[in-house]
């Protein structure tokens, strides 16, 4: 039900180093030939400059969310009502991804209605097997969480960091679907000061 781009593992490999993340200047414009325009209507979902790093365009992705519908990143991009999308991604045996939800689920409720999209990915189970729709579901229900949830059978995401370091914190300008930054683990501040700056600057 899933299919990435084929370019999206070229650009991939190389890209990231186990344990390194990426962040590119909040503050710094993002636009240029072959993107959408942050201001103008969102009108096709960029294809030129498609790659696994910070600065590069986030290849369209499908997936099955928890409830077992279909779900692509150009859902949110083509919402534009969204600005940032907060992308985590977890896995029944990370310890890490446990206590990341609470956080996650506070970030939504405090700038959902701002423009801030959260998705978990969820790629595996406790016993490390490749997650489906039914794992998706119960750690969306376990961490009670009002954002939308995924499975990521194939382990898209997996192409931008290693995954043995979950969870996985990326943000990304969805106007034009490039990645702001790329972390392992969870930086609340870092992730507080992109969002902030994105959506209106600090309260």
């Amino acid at each position: 039900m899933r299919r990435a781009l084929p370019l999206l593992l070229v650009a991939a490999a190389g890209c990231l180093e186990a344990g390194h993340g990426g962040f590119l200047d909040a503050g710094a414009p993002l636009i240029d030939a072959g993107t959408a325009d942050a201001a103008g209507p969102r009108a096709a979902y960029p294809t030129t400059g498609i790659g696994a790093g910070v600065g590069d365009v986030l290849a369209d992705v499908e997936f099955l969310d928890a409830d077992g519908a279909p779900f692509a990143l150009r859902d949110v991009f083509f919402d534009e009502a969204e600005r940032v999308m907060l992308v985590s991604t977890a896995a029944g045996w990370c310890a890490a991804c446990i206590e990341e939800q609470p956080k996650l689920n506070a970030l939504h409720a405090e700038y959902g209605d701002e423009g801030l999209f959260v998705l978990v990915a969820f790629f595996e189970d406790s016993s490390f097997a490749a997650a489906d729709v039914r794992d998706a579901d119960r750690w969306r229900d376990r961490h009670e969480l009002a954002f939308t949830v995924v499975a990521d059978t194939d382990g898209a995401f997996g192409a931008y960091y290693d995954t043995a370091l979950a969870p996985m914190t990326m943000l990304v300008e969805v106007p034009t679907m490039r990645i702001l930054s790329i972390q392992t683990g969870f930086d609340e501040a870092m992730v507080r000061a992109v969002i902030a700056s994105r959506l209106g600057g600090d309260r």
